[in-house]
């Protein structure tokens, strides 16, 4: 960090002497644009060797901080060495799992993990890790990086975690040292499984109600349509039988009962529309 640092400090001082093809200009013209002045009055200055100590050590404790933050908000943390197969364990959580997972063979470290309580559904994640450059055919395809989340025995129940696998160092294209975590992700899938829960009794809900609403308007189609044929029907036959007052009479009852028979499913409507 300290070197790229100071390289790039002393780019931005001086890149107005580098020419578009990144090469010096003729000398009269470089030193015509050079600060002497700066430069003799600097001269017989050295850089104080116990200054510099302190700076590099106050950057380690703050790239130590760093880390120590990132590895203690794991449940696992871990350096691979792929070519040496093996697997070198800085952090562990303390529970009973994570506490039998110890350095050695990468391979054995993985058939710990799928023998001890792997959910049986996400042992495929886990074993295919075993295959030869699936690791490293998984690390290209992604980047550098790539994770996955499985589920671990807690005494009676499962909790969900998330591995996840970083390149930190490749030889000629092919990774050297890989750094794999693992996260404890139970609380924020359950969250989402009780959200999905909650979304699809909703749906339910919603399809029965529009199951009852078609069924009702399919009801309340047939029992308005029975009083409204009443009503034009005995109309027609009132016109037709004008000369016949009992005729015309009983004409009229029947449509008043049919009246009142849609007017009260009306009413009906209306009140269940308020609810």
């Amino acid at each position: 960090i300290c070197g790229a640092g100071r390289i790039s400090l002393l780019y931005e001082a001086y890149n107005e002497f580098v020419d578009s093809n990144g090469q010096l200009p003729e000398k009269e013209e470089f030193l015509y644009q050079m600060p002497i002045g700066d430069i003799e009055d600097d001269r017989g200055k050295e850089e104080d060797p116990e200054r510099l100590l302190e700076e590099i050590q106050e950057l380690n404790k703050e790239r130590r901080q760093i880390v120590d933050s990132i590895v203690k908000s794991s449940l696992f943390f871990a350096r691979i060495t792929m070519n040496e197969d093996r697997i070198n364990v800085i952090h562990s959580a303390d529970t009973p799992f994570f506490r039998n997972l110890k350095s050695g063979s990468f391979r054995e470290f993985l058939g710990h993990m799928e023998s001890a309580k792997v959910h049986p559904d996400d042992l495929p994640k886990v074993r295919r890790l075993m295959d030869y450059g699936a690791v490293s055919d998984s690390l290209y395809a992604t980047g550098g990086n790539f994770e996955f989340e499985i589920r671990l025995r807690n005494g009676s129940e499962w909790n969900w975690v998330r591995l996840k696998f970083a390149l930190a160092e490749e030889k000629g294209g092919i990774p050297q040292v890989v750094i794999v975590s693992i996260s404890d992700i139970d609380a924020n899938k359950k969250q989402e499984q009780q959200i999905k829960e909650a979304l699809e009794l909703a749906q339910k809900n919603a399809d029965r109600a529009n199951q009852a609403k078609s069924e009702f308007l399919s009801n309340m189609s047939h029992d308005i349509r029975t009083p409204m044929n009443v009503t034009i029907g005995m109309t027609q036959v009132a016109k037709r039988n004008l000369q016949n007052p009992d005729k015309v009479a009983d004409c009229l009852d029947k449509i008043e009962q049919a009246s009142t028979h849609l007017l009260d499913l009306v009413n009906e409507v209306l009140d269940m529309s308020k609810i």
